[in-house]
């Protein structure tokens, strides 16, 4: 992605055929164009048509009328990211850097939405709207969704990780904002958002759920991680292309982060110009700070080039058992891979992943081990370009066979032939709740060179095996150099085959 622009998981902004607006729409442009009307009209307005004449005024920028219905927000919850996104989705990536638009009106209107909090958090309790429920302004994108914004509480409004306080005169109002930190800088949107927060220390609450990092300068990263309160967030992205030494100085980090649940660590190498026993020191001080992170569930591990022979030193010190484990392009030791079954941490994995890790000489014995002991929780299995032999995969399938909870299975870029691949699908027929199966094509369907599907011979194939075998599911195919979706990540639990897979 390029360095200008912050990725954010939010719908596309390009251009779409317009729709005829609907009458709910020319209502609510119509009460906007009468400022003084709106204004006088929001103590009785239904409650359903806050959220529409928000989105309208905040793309039309009412600033006015944006800053009276945040003091008479009816509802626990205000979505600030989703009502933006909502009907002015250029407007809301603007904010982000993704858009150029013009940038003026963007800072009003979101100043107005500011100001609005500011004279509600000023107002003394007994001057206020008595419709006022607000509690929490959500400024991520819209990934809860709309509908959660009519909650009668935050519980319902997908706040769980909100703790109840004591009831006094005046409640902190929560700020839920995610961090993305590009090239060493927070966006512009978070940087007025944290500015905000912060000059309201005592009155304002905030919680950064996710931090993404995509930059390589550790001096500027910690500069901006001095404004987070990291002990809120539950999920860290760590996208760089750091030395090991340069993660041994982020490490440290992570022991501000009691609550993180899921941390993904991508691209991450030894130095060779620094010696062997550094790197160890190096290690072992990054694989310590595992300790100290008592929520920890979920882990993807992405081209992590020194983990082989080090694996153990982070799966031993993990407080709870992981639900996930994803090892993405690391290399693995013998050892490693014998001792990988045998930690507390991954006896009751949902999902495990291994994309790109070699097995083709390993013993299948530890991935059996692996199956056997998540065999009552195992929900999704993901095994894609590791080299599994035809002898490999025949010694799990009884072991997978014994997964009742499996719902998704994908077997990708490994050797399958027509025997193997009837063996895998007598076996996984058995497992009722498999919803979703993906399977590389058997090698004798391609030509003489290897590389060219016969098409209509591979498809007379897989159904006449897919018959003879009475499989009772969709199967996808994929073909050669198929992938899914780019926007698919190694753990997620659900995704969607490409065109290019066929189903049988």
């Amino acid at each position: 992605m390029a360095s200008s622009k912050i990725p954010w998981p939010c719908r596309s902004s390009r251009m779409r055929p317009r729709s005829p607006p609907t009458l709910l729409q020319l209502a609510v442009r119509g009460l906007l164009r009468h400022k003084a009307v709106a204004l006088g009209a929001l103590e009785d307005l239904p409650g359903d048509l806050f959220p529409p004449i928000f989105a309208e005024a905040f793309a039309k920028g009412h600033v006015e009328v944006l800053k009276a219905m945040v003091l008479s927000w009816p509802f626990p919850c205000l979505p600030l990211g989703a009502l933006m996104e909502a009907e002015g989705p250029e407007l809301f990536l603007s904010l982000l850097g993704s858009v150029q638009v013009p940038r003026r009106r963007n800072w009003q209107v979101l100043q107005a939405v500011l100001d609005g909090l500011d004279q509600m958090l000023n107002r003394e309790v007994s001057s206020r709207s008595r419709r006022l429920k607000l509690r929490a302004v959500d400024a991520r994108c819209a990934q809860q969704g709309l509908p959660k914004v009519w909650a009668g509480s935050l519980r319902e409004a997908g706040f769980w990780e909100i703790p109840k306080r004591r009831r006094t005169a005046k409640r902190p109002l929560t700020m839920v904002l995610d961090i993305w930190i590009q090239e060493g800088f927070l966006s512009e949107f978070s940087s007025q958002l944290l500015r905000w927060t912060k000059e309201r220390r005592g009155l304002v609450q905030l919680d950064c759920v996710k931090l993404h990092i995509t930059a390589k300068k550790i001096q500027s990263i910690t500069e901006s991680l001095a404004t987070v309160d990291l002990s809120r967030v539950q999920e860290a992205d760590m996208n760089f292309s750091w030395a090991l030494s340069t993660l041994f100085i982020f490490s440290h980090y992570l022991s501000y982060m009691p609550n993180l649940r899921k941390l993904r660590i991508c691209d991450c190498y030894a130095n060779p110009l620094v010696i062997p026993e550094e790197n160890k020191s190096f290690i072992t001080d990054f694989a310590t700070q595992f300790l100290k992170l008592h929520s920890l569930r979920e882990i993807c591990l992405d081209s992590i080039f020194f983990l082989e022979d080090h694996l153990a030193q982070v799966l031993r010190r993990l407080v709870l058992p992981l639900e996930t484990l994803t090892l993405v392009r690391c290399q693995l030791s013998p050892t490693d891979w014998e001792q990988l079954p045998q930690y507390p941490s991954t006896r009751h994995l949902t999902h495990l992943g291994l994309c790109g890790v070699r097995l083709t000489d390993f013993s299948p014995g530890p991935l059996q081990s692996l199956l056997a002991n998540t065999a009552a929780t195992l929900t999704s299995l993901h095994l894609e370009a590791c080299g599994i032999t035809e002898a490999q995969l025949h010694a799990i399938l009884p072991a997978l066979s014994r997964c009742t909870q499996l719902s998704a299975l994908r077997y990708l870029q490994n050797s399958l032939s027509i025997d193997g691949l009837e063996q895998l699908l007598g076996h996984t027929s058995r497992l009722s709740n498999l919803s979703l199966e993906l399977y590389e094509v058997p090698t004798e369907m391609y030509g003489p060179s290897s590389t060219v599907l016969q098409r209509d011979r591979a498809c007379h194939e897989l159904r006449r095996v897919m018959t003879l075998l009475q499989h009772p599911r969709t199967v996808w195919f994929s073909g050669l150099h198929c992938r899914l979706r780019e926007n698919w990540e190694p753990h997620s639990l659900h995704c969607t085959p490409c065109p290019a897979c066929v189903p049988i």
